[in-house]
């Protein structure tokens, strides 16, 4: 599933102060999708070289090891993002372009270069995929490139990225496999789906007198399905893809003395017998319920499919109105919604669902 990446909306903004005058032009961003490039410098995680998100100016380097037909993969070498790159609890479906470099002291056997991907964080490593170049024939460096789409990844927002290439042979000899980086010619690098920055400021102009401070602005990470249409972000609350619309669905009783029965839907139909089926699968992210009264205390539980277990609820505690926007609770596609009233005698409780199709 492909998708283009925008940028998210910005917060209000403050009255402008005069102008300063302009500076140099920074160069352009990536237009969807971070590259990484392999980068022969020690990472803070012993070990390992770091993965950069840009290119080093670096001489040409290869990374090598021996393999046989009976010694099965044999790392090469192995390389992890900085610390909070990229920093997301999920990481999006899409296209990984691997461009691998490589070179083998000699064509006989079959031998190939192994890269494979992980996600790791305090509790340890998660491997994601790999990827296999063809067979390798060449003592000097010979380029393959793999192109492959992979699911989304839940991970932790602490996760950094692991590459690791691996050398196989089936040459009962040793053959010397290399991994061909850095330089102008033949640098080995990654592009992946994750969500990309802008490009470098260019120099600053000088300053023109302050306006007064806007609201703070979020911008979230957004894309847009490439099957349905539909256009939905990173949650970073919720460390998960949502929709961008809102889905809403309302149900009460029209009348005093509810005691511990079903919310009734559209058409006056209890929920319980004729309640919203969810389309596709949705979390639930806000709830609100309301009384004639600010004298009685009183519960909405959310149920599903019949069932008789809260999958979530809210509660009135003397009060006309109550709600909740931080509700962080997934539904499945076909679910049934039921709104259920657990109190005595409420007079004209009303309460409203809030979802998000879930990515």
């Amino acid at each position: 599933m492909l998708r283009d990446t925008f940028q998210g909306t910005a917060g209000g903004s403050g009255t402008s102060g005069s102008s300063g005058s302009s500076g140099s032009s920074g160069t352009s961003g990536i237009a969807s999708g971070k590259t990484y490039y392999l980068h022969e410098e020690l990472s803070d995680s012993t070990g390992f070289e770091r993965l950069l998100p840009f290119p080093a100016d670096d001489p040409e380097k290869s990374d090598c090891a021996l393999a046989n037909s009976g010694s099965g993969e044999v790392l090469i070498s192995q390389y992890i993002t900085d610390v909070g790159d990229p920093g997301l609890g999920i990481i999006p479906a899409g296209l990984w372009e691997f461009s691998i470099w490589t070179t083998v002291d000699s064509a006989a056997g079959d031998s190939s270069v192994v890269a494979r991907v992980y996600a790791s964080d305090s509790t340890g490593e998660t491997e994601l995929f790999s990827v296999s170049t063809t067979t390798l024939t060449t003592s000097t460096p010979e380029n393959f490139e793999i192109k492959v789409v992979q699911p989304s990844f839940t991970v932790t927002p602490e996760s950094r990225i692991i590459v690791r290439y691996f050398a196989i042979t089936t040459s009962a000899p040793a053959r010397t496999i290399c991994v061909v980086y850095e330089g102008a010619l033949h640098y080995s690098y990654i592009h992946t789906p994750l969500p990309v920055s802008s490009g470098t400021s260019g120099t600053s102009g000088t300053s023109g007198s302050s306006g007064s401070s806007g609201t703070s602005g979020v911008i979230p990470d957004i894309y847009i399905d490439s099957t349905s249409g539909d256009v939905y972000f990173t949650d970073p609350t919720r460390g998960k893809n949502l929709g961008v619309a809102i889905i809403q669905s309302d149900a009460g009783r029209n009348n005093t003395t509810v005691t511990n029965q079903f919310l009734r839907g559209e058409g006056d139909t209890p929920t319980n017998q004729n309640g919203f089926v969810l389309p596709w699968n949705a979390t639930l992210i806000s709830m609100s319920m309301s009384g004639k009264l600010n004298t009685q205390t009183w519960s909405v539980e959310v149920r599903k499919n019949g069932g008789g277990i809260a999958q979530d609820s809210l509660t009135i505690t003397n009060q006309y109105s109550n709600y909740s926007d931080t509700n962080n609770t997934d539904f499945n596609a076909g679910d049934r919604i039921m709104i259920y009233c657990s109190g005595i005698s409420v007079d004209y409780p009303h309460a409203t669902l809030f979802f998000r199709r879930r990515f």
